[in-house]
């Protein structure tokens, strides 16, 4: 049946690395590739390879970048060369490079995933705020659609006029890759891990303030306070690595609370993980939720807003406690470490987040949007 996905794709990422943005990314491209279409995967950055391979089918097409300011001409270069039809970006800070680099252009649809609610943007001083929300305006004018990972995401960006509701469709992320099990199965020598007598609680995201780490440490000093047996590790890198040792330091937790850096497989520690737990005060949609339900390990979360809610179906398939509510979230993790959900509904809930699940929709919205080119 011809479809517009049935010539040429360019999914463009910033790169390759393990990121979640950058995994959603491969799984598209993977999954678009394995039913027969021309993928290429237009990367701005070089850095560290994740831990999912790509398709043999998926043509790399890397800009080698230094600066994200040089990518504007790369990419306008490699879009007038190689005229692919349907133009994909997964992120929003590719997603303004390639609104411009792709003015003026002809025969090619363009989408747009909207991978994170606005908060973040709201947080800066209003003159920032104003002409972010101006560029992405002037940026996302010409796109035929565009993708947003969770309705509260849907949301912000139809209530800040940044594109017509009409144009924006609600589509989770595509998490799962095709080899998850096999990830799965990898070992872990991390000695807390394979202790039988500790009890690991596990978050896994990058170390900024969306993450809001310091409620989980303060949390689980009440968790080691109860039990014993209880240790929580926190997988992986950012800006506010400093704070947060200090405030293990502080709360005298470094016996019991373990910083590993990036990871490029974490579902061996999300299977051997007794409780996963993410304290974000905001997501785009949660991506370890996902990965932590597939290991059938429980999960608590913030009830923040974006894709969380939606991925435990409000409360069906994991916990959610209040915001900033510290005691809250220890009494859930005390529960949960000696009351675990049920891990077959866990694992099966994790599947309607698989690539070719997920593929499947943007297909079809992609070619709705395209006018059924």
């Amino acid at each position: 049946m011809s479809s517009v996905l049935q010539k040429k794709i360019a999914v463009i990422s910033s790169s390759l690395a393990g990121g979640g943005a950058q995994k959603v990314a491969i799984n598209l491209c993977n999954s678009f590739a394995e039913i027969g279409h021309r993928v290429d995967l237009v990367t701005f950055f070089e850095g560290p390879v994740g831990a999912d391979p790509l398709h043999p089918h998926v043509r790399v097409i890397p800009l080698h970048l230094k600066r994200l300011r040089n990518s504007f001409w790369k990419l306008r270069h490699y879009l007038k060369a190689e005229k692919p039809e349907v133009i994909l970006s997964t992120l929003r800070s590719t997603n303004f490079i390639t609104g411009f680099a792709a003015i003026g252009l002809k025969g090619s649809h363009i989408f747009f995933r909207e991978a994170n609610t606005l908060h973040e943007i709201m947080r800066r001083p209003w003159p920032l705020r104003w002409l972010f929300l101006k560029l992405m305006k002037l940026s996302y004018r010409r796109v035929s659609g565009v993708i947003a990972n969770s309705s509260d995401t849907k949301k912000d960006i139809v209530s800040n006029k940044i594109v017509a509701e009409e144009k924006v469709r609600v589509i989770h992320n595509p998490v799962l890759p095709a080899q998850y099990q096999s990830l799965l199965d990898q070992e872990t020598t991390e000695e807390w891990f394979n202790d039988p007598d500790k009890e690991v609680v596990l978050s896994v995201g990058k170390l900024h303030v969306q993450k809001n780490f310091p409620l989980l440490i303060k949390a689980f000093q009440r968790v080691n306070s109860l039990n014993d047996k209880a240790r929580l590790v926190i997988i992986g890198e950012g800006e506010e690595r400093l704070n947060i040792l200090n405030l293990i330091q502080s709360f005298n937790l470094q016996d019991v609370v373990k910083l590993f850096g990036f990871q490029g497989n974490i579902f061996p520690y999300m299977k051997r993980a007794k409780v996963f737990v993410l304290s974000s005060e905001w997501e785009g949609f949660g991506n370890v939720i996902v990965e932590s339900l597939a290991a059938g390990t429980s999960v608590i979360c913030t009830n923040c807003a974006g894709g969380p809610k939606e991925i435990l179906d409000h409360g069906r398939f994991g916990d959610l406690v209040e915001l900033y509510d510290a005691d809250a979230l220890a009494n859930k993790i005390v529960y949960r470490l000696e009351h675990p959900m049920n891990s077959s509904q866990l694992k099966e809930r994790a599947m309607d987040f698989s690539g070719p699940a997920i593929s499947k929709k943007y297909s079809e919205f992609m070619k709705v949007a395209a006018g059924g080119n």
